[in-house]
């Protein structure tokens, strides 16, 4: 979630494809950490670390949050105020990469990240910039893999292949990182969280938690098994939902608006 800065158009960036598009996971031999922030984590390791059981998830029934119980992700945001649906049925996480979503879902994408941080961000040194951001999310450099969760259509639907809305991402990449954020630190490999964003249908049913579990088991299964993140000060929601998770403070410069979290799976 690194900061953006002020631009003033708003077109959407080219995708720049870094690797082949998705194919079914085969026996792949598995990188080093350093060849994966180098060349960026396949789409096929990702896929063969979570699993089938990683790639479904049944939301908890909003009505469950009604009751007054804490579930698991709730504590990330603020309950809009408005009366819930019970949630829907099972939800799909797929595995993707910028390059491999259609436009209409890479704008759906960064509608929902938009609608839930710009706010923050505007409140920030660095502000908010749509333009930006969305560079940020796609570019060659940052490598961006997605985990996007939507409710599987049902049997009845008008058509086979028509795409629920969005319930949830989880953005992430390999990068290095100051081992200790000391001064002359060696780099080493880490597995970054950039951006988990949860719509508010689907806030508070565990599917922000399940997206970190996901990303933990990818950790575990490509070597990388420390985890980064950084949290805007302001949002301390969202602090005590990684602390729930077992994430601690790594750094915490008072210039900077935001903390990194760090957490060893």
């Amino acid at each position: 979630m690194s900061a953006a800065v002020a631009a003033t158009s708003a077109t959407e960036p080219s995708p720049e494809v870094d690797f082949e598009p998705y194919i079914p996971p085969t026996d792949e031999p598995l990188p080093t950490p350093k060849e994966l922030v180098k060349k960026g984590i396949s789409l096929n390791l990702i896929a063969r670390a979570v699993g089938l059981g990683g790639l479904r998830f049944t939301p908890v029934l909003l009505k469950e949050r009604k009751k007054g119980r804490d579930v698991e992700g709730k504590a990330e945001w603020e309950d809009d105020g408005e009366e819930e649906e019970e949630g829907e049925g099972e939800l799909e996480i797929e595995v993707q990469m910028y390059a491999t979503m259609t436009r209409p879902e890479r704008k759906e994408m960064m509608d929902v990240l938009e609608e839930n941080m710009k706010v923050m961000y505007q409140q920030t040194k660095e502000g908010w910039s749509r333009t930006n951001k969305t560079k940020e999310m796609s570019g060659k450099t940052t490598r961006m893999r997605f985990l996007l969760a939507r409710p599987i259509p049902s049997p009845s639907a008008s058509s086979p292949t028509s795409r629920k809305p969005l319930a949830g991402f989880l953005a992430f990449t390999a990068i290095e990182e100051p081992k200790t954020y000391t001064r002359h630190s060696e780099r080493v490999p880490v597995i970054y969280c950039w951006e988990i964003q949860i719509t508010p249908r689907y806030r508070g049913t565990g599917l922000a938690g399940h997206l970190m579990e996901q990303l933990h088991v990818i950790g575990r299964e490509i070597g990388m098994r420390d985890v980064r993140l950084t949290v805007f000060r302001s949002n301390a929601r969202a602090r005590r939902f990684y602390e729930k998770l077992g994430y601690v403070i790594r750094c915490d410069d008072p210039r900077d608006d935001f903390v990194i979290m760090q957490k060893l799976v």
